[in-house]
């Protein structure tokens, strides 16, 4: 029996592109999860179209606690809801349900306000940045 190079070359090559796709998509579904179990403190708020940023006065923890939910810390109530990574660099927040145990300050209504209408994000090291209509910048609490 007569082996035909070309057919086992193709063989090789199909075998190697396949090799390479699931790979990508294994890298691809790690960039999903990046903020899975990472806790982050609010360093600043910038409405659209402000042209400062407002600064917190107490911390306010946002945690992304597994693949699908999101919580955050405020003054005196706790929320949480579901959070979505559509593709890298895109999130979708949806809008958070909230104890009603007493006040919260302005500045932290502002904050659950502005997180369901985030629309992107970026990691650099210890900071990321959501941003939509407006932007909010927070810091890796280690």
């Amino acid at each position: 029996m007569k082996v035909n190079p070309k057919i086992i070359s193709m063989k090789i090559l199909a075998y190697f592109v396949g090799l390479i796709v699931v790979l990508s998509a294994s890298k691809c579904s790690n960039k999903e999860i990046a903020l899975t179990g990472t806790r982050w403190k609010v360093a600043e708020l910038r409405q659209a179209n402000a042209t400062t940023a407002q600064l917190p006065t107490k911390d306010y923890i946002l945690e992304f606690r597994d693949e699908k939910s999101v919580g955050i810390k405020l003054d005196i109530n706790s929320c949480g809801g579901a959070y979505e990574i559509a593709a890298p660099g895109k999130i979708k927040i949806s809008p958070l349900a909230c104890t009603k145990a007493c006040c919260d300050s302005e500045f932290a209504m502002q904050v659950i306000a502005m997180l369901s209408n985030m629309k992107t994000f970026k990691m650099k090291k210890d900071a990321l940045l959501l941003e939509g209509e407006g932007k909010i910048r927070l810091e890796l609490v280690k």
